[in-house]
């Protein structure tokens, strides 16, 4: 079909609305403002503190109560992931309040601790076992006192502190 076929008054309609269409449609969103100076929240970095108490002490603890279970193949898991924890513990806050190397002062006081518990667990020896945990529980205590926080003591749980999970050996599946 030629243009010029169409009358001269639906020509002018088309050549006006086209263009008018083509801009009803959505506009795309204006950037928005940025925020007021002093209204953004900063990204979260949790303290050493928050670490300890998030991913350090609860592993601490079902440690504990594994072991009174003699749960061999959850305190070998458990043990990995306490090790792990204090990895990134340091990776995340490097320095202690701002005057000791995380990393090199977690190593110094309770890397071989670490390895030792590590160690009587896969063996399953119950001895050694609690000799090891005995020393790791030491050791967070004197790393507390070595860092200027010796209000902080740890010891061996007495009770149960997860009631929601249960710390007896499994059956394989």
């Amino acid at each position: 079909m030629q243009i010029s076929s169409f009358p001269r008054a639906g020509l002018t309609v088309l050549i006006v609305t086209v263009p008018l269409i083509a801009s009803a449609q959505p506009a795309p969103p204006a950037p928005s403002a940025p925020p007021a100076a002093g209204t953004t929240q900063p990204d979260y970095r949790p303290s050493i503190a928050d670490l300890m108490n998030i991913g350090v002490q609860p592993r601490h603890t079902k440690i504990g109560m594994a072991l009174h279970e003699q749960n061999w193949a959850y305190l070998a898991y458990e043990a990995n992931e306490l090790r792990n924890a204090f990895t990134r513990v340091a990776r995340t806050a490097p320095r202690i309040d701002n005057k000791f190397d995380t990393g090199a002062t977690i190593e110094m006081m309770i890397g071989q601790p670490l390895r030792d518990l590590a160690d009587a667990f896969k063996a399953k020896d119950m001895a050694k076992s609690m000799v090891a945990y005995t020393a790791v529980t030491s050791a967070c205590t004197a790393c507390h006192q070595a860092v200027n926080h010796a209000v902080i003591v740890i010891k061996v749980p007495q009770n149960d502190a997860y009631p929601d999970q249960d710390f007896h050996p499994q059956a394989a599946p």
